[in-house]
């Protein structure tokens, strides 16, 4: 005999068709595992595609971990997925009709009845009756049922949906839904054997079997007799299923050889079913995962009820797994053994019950909740009712519960979620736990946004009361402003607010509140703006008493500051700005400071005071600016009550923007792109950002105008700073054990010239000399500021020079300058006024500070 090829063999059996395939399946009869792992191989890269469909999904939509893929045959049974019929639309193979399959032998009828098998069936139920049918012509059977393993790995249990198929029935009248289905145990019956010990059964007669239940036989009218159950095995030996063949016909019983072609054919059809689960499992799979996507935008939308919240988490996992009940508990947790219900929820049918004083005895399942929440394990019972006895048959099931906990994402308790009973009956399967489970961990997030929302609410109803309580202290008295407005300001009238010299101890403090109501009057603010005497008289009252008697950013410092801005808004620089501006800018010059401690930001963020908390950046200002709006929407005061909505929100921002730039950080930030849009005569007041930028400008040229006033003005001004910031300085060394800055270390207090003349040089007179380049109005301010630097450098190279020298105040175009007159010996008063021959003038009041 010649030597055997591939090329000769194969044209061997071209040339000898009938033969070669006679041979062929005998082969394969004999030899089914090989046929197997061939067509394993060719479906294996339909498997890997799928694998690779699933990890986009869940890149593309799946949030939190994926739900598990089977995706070799061991998955099916873990996964249980739920066998509901899917139509796919298969690619159809020509068969012969069913009398023509019988005139075929064994050998051809089994190579035609693997074309079911091997087509590309994804309607799991479809294939499977297509199997249950050809069976029963393969062995000549009368009835034949499908079982698959479903539920989860500790109580897998048997379903059939296909039972009683015989060749001649068609699809839709054997298939039942999850209610008429039968469900068995592992270990029940002898369908339940076969599935348990993966072993064949073939019995003669099935009443001679102590695992046969009678009972179906009275029920149905049927008598099995033969009865041969076959395991439905994956490559690596796990059960899928059992496949059941009732009663040979003319009452005869199945010999080995139908239980070897029997064997045979259901190793090839554990191929196709493992192909038909995969895609149900694909199909299942992105289903959730787009029920997970919809879940997260329902439980994220604006829900701020936590009843709204648990109703639609109860929603949605009725949704995910449709159950007869459901509870959800807000859980608050302390110790393992220490643990309350805020609120429970229960849905019963169709109605729910809110439960906001739980009793145990109204809750279903009290004892497995408080165990849950106790341990932070969940709970789940599938108790199928058929441990009655081994041949006891459960066709429904009301036993069954998920019991599991809700954390949020710091691990913390936050809810427990109980399912019972699932509506088609069967036990809760490990892909339903492993979806109720990343269901669960959305649900965390939602209540735990939701009772942040319910203690900022809460936060907010605090803060409003207490608002409330600080508004009616803080708010000055009506005995205080009908007071006040009973007194003549016509002494105000006369004391020349406009000007940039202007000294307020020239005032009482009740006279610099009607100071301080006259710019307004001024201003023709309370006209324009509708602004009632009695709210404006109360307003400055109120903001004059939220002040804190500090040594200098006290109600004083506020008042110099908003009169230096009513001096130059007075001028025609004002008529650069509209009245909006303007009553935003005089507003903030008295609020500027308001609440303030007499410590800068820095010593704030030291500490970690409250406030450096609440702002991180300009911290004080920001308070100042709060505590601003605060007194403004206080009812006794509000000053802006008449105006428009739009123009109310216009002085706010404007508000904030002034009281802001006060941050001497946020000057040197901006005064470089300022110098050079004034230099370059680039200022344009109709530009929006122009105009921004000069009145934070102008608000720091107010804030630290006392350097440009007379040298008795600066002079005291100074030594108040001073006093605050060594003040400041002395905590920073004994509460912080820190050295303070050199400006507020009062071991350094003979380098207070040096400071003073630091601050005037490097800090006000650049932007007073731009802005009296910009206005010769500003001239008064650059002139003061250089005179005063020029008196601190003087005491720099001589110390002692304040017995020397006298400071004038000339009318002479309004500027300040030295004056040296003869020395004259004086007695060591504070403050004394004296007249003498000026150079520059013939008359002008000087006043020697005498230390």
């Amino acid at each position: 005999m010649s030597k055997l090829n591939r090329k000769s063999v194969s044209e061997w059996l071209d040339s000898n068709e009938e033969i070669g395939k006679e041979i062929v399946a005998n082969f394969l009869m004999k030899r089914p595992v090989f046929w197997k792992e061939m067509v394993e191989q060719q479906t294996h890269h339909t498997v890997a595609s799928r694998r690779l469909t699933l990890h986009r999904l869940s890149i593309a939509g799946a949030p939190g971990p994926l739900l598990p893929f089977a995706g070799d045959c061991e998955g099916i049974t873990s996964s249980g997925v739920n066998m509901k019929r899917f139509t796919s639309g298969p690619i159809m193979i020509p068969k012969k009709s069913k009398d023509q399959l019988r005139k075929l032998n064994k050998q051809d009828l089994f190579m035609e009845l693997l074309k079911d098998v091997i087509s590309p069936e994804f309607d799991v139920y479809s294939l499977s009756h297509k199997i249950l049918v050809n069976v029963l012509l393969l062995i000549d059977g009368d009835r034949s049922s499908l079982f698959f393993v479903e539920g989860s790995k500790e109580n897998p249990i048997l379903i059939s949906r296909l039972f009683d198929v015989t060749a001649h029935s068609q699809l839709e009248s054997v298939l039942h839904d999850d209610s008429e289905a039968i469900k068995i145990p592992f270990g029940v019956g002898i369908v339940g054997q076969v599935a348990k010990t993966g072993e064949l059964i073939n019995l003669k007669d099935a009443y001679d079997s102590p695992y046969f239940n009678k009972e179906i036989d009275k029920l149905t009218g049927y008598r099995t007799k033969a009865l041969l159950c076959m395991p439905i095995k994956t490559s690596s030996g796990e059960v899928i299923g059992v496949a059941q063949v009732m009663n040979k016909h003319n009452d005869g019983e199945f010999t080995e050889e139908d239980v070897e072609v029997f064997n045979t054919y259901m190793t090839f059809c554990a191929i196709g079913l493992t192909n038909s689960h995969l895609f149900e499992l694909s199909f299942t799979h992105s289903r959730r995962l787009q029920m997970l996507l919809e879940l997260t935008k329902k439980l994220f939308e604006d829900t701020t009820s936590m009843e709204e919240m648990i109703e639609c988490i109860m929603s949605e996992a009725l949704k995910l797994i449709p159950c007869e009940k459901c509870i959800v508990v807000v859980v608050d947790k302390k110790t393992e053994n220490d643990v309350t219900f805020k609120i429970a929820i229960q849905f019963n049918g169709k109605e729910t019950e809110t439960l906001t004083t739980i009793d145990p005895e109204h809750i279903d399942g009290y004892d497995v909740i408080i165990k849950v929440a106790q341990t932070c394990e969940q709970i789940i019972t599938n108790d199928d009712g058929a441990q009655q006895s081994k041949t006891t048959l459960s066709i429904s099931s009301n036993s069954n519960m998920l019991c599991m906990p809700v954390f949020n994402d710091k691990g913390d308790l936050m809810a427990i979620v109980k399912l019972d009973n699932k509506l088609n009956g069967l036990p809760f399967n490990d892909m339903e736990q492993e979806s109720f489970q990343v269901f669960s961990m959305y649900c965390g997030l939602a209540i735990h946004n939701v009772l942040n929302y319910e203690k900022i609410k809460r936060a907010n109803a605090k803060q409003t009361v207490a608002l409330e309580v600080l508004s009616y202290h803080a708010a000055a008295s009506l005995d205080e402003t009908e007071r006040l407005m009973s007194m003549s300001i016509q002494n105000i009238k006369d004391a020349e607010l406009v000007s940039f010299t202007f000294d307020d101890l020239k005032f009482t403090d009740d006279e610099t509140v009607l100071a301080s109501v006259l710019m307004f009057k001024e201003m023709g603010f309370t006209h324009r703006f509708h602004i009632d005497d009695k709210s404006l008289f109360r307003w400055v009252l109120t903001v004059r008493k939220n002040y804190r008697p500090v040594l200098y950013h006290n109600w004083r410092h506020a008042f110099n500051v908003a009169q230096a801005m009513f001096t130059i808004m007075s001028g025609r620089i004002g008529c650069q700005f509209t009245d909006i501006e303007k009553l935003s800018l005089l507003i903030a010059c008295f609020s500027h400071d308001l609440d303030h401690r007499g410590t800068n930001n820095a010593f704030q963020s030291k500490i970690e005071s409250p406030l450096a908390q609440l702002y991180t950046t300009s911290t004080m200002e920001h308070h100042h600016f709060n505590h601003c709006i605060m007194i403004l929407n206080c009812d006794s005061n509000k000053l802006l009550q008449n105006v428009s909505s739009e123009t109310y929100e216009k002085i706010i921002r404007v508000i904030e923007d002034a009281i802001l730039s006060t941050d001497l950080s946020l000057y040197f930030k901006n005064r470089s792109k300022f110098f050079d849009m004034i230099n370059s005569g680039e200022f344009d007041s109709s530009d929006v950002i122009h105009r921004d930028l000069m009145r934070g400008m102008l608000m720091t040229a107010c804030d630290v105008a006392a350097v440009s006033k007379p040298w008795r003005i600066q002079r005291r001004v100074a030594d108040l700073v001073m006093k605050e910031f060594f003040q400041q300085g002395d905590m920073e060394r004994e509460n912080l054990n820190m050295t303070p800055v050199a400006i507020m270390d009062r071991r350094k207090i003979d380098e207070l010239p040096q400071m003073q003349a630091g601050f005037i040089k490097g800090v006000c007179l650049p932007l007073y000399k731009v802005l009296a380049k910009f206005s010769p109005e500003f001239l008064p301010m650059a002139d003061g500021a250089q005179f005063n630097l020029n008196g601190w450098e003087e005491r720099i190279k001589s110390p002692g020079i304040d017995h020397k020298y006298f400071v004038c105040c000339c009318p002479f175009r309004s500027r300040i300058h030295f004056c040296f007159p003869p020395i004259h010996v004086y007695h060591a008063l504070y403050h004394r006024i004296h007249t003498h021959s000026c150079q520059r003038n013939k008359y002008c009041e000087s006043e020697a500070w005498i230390d």
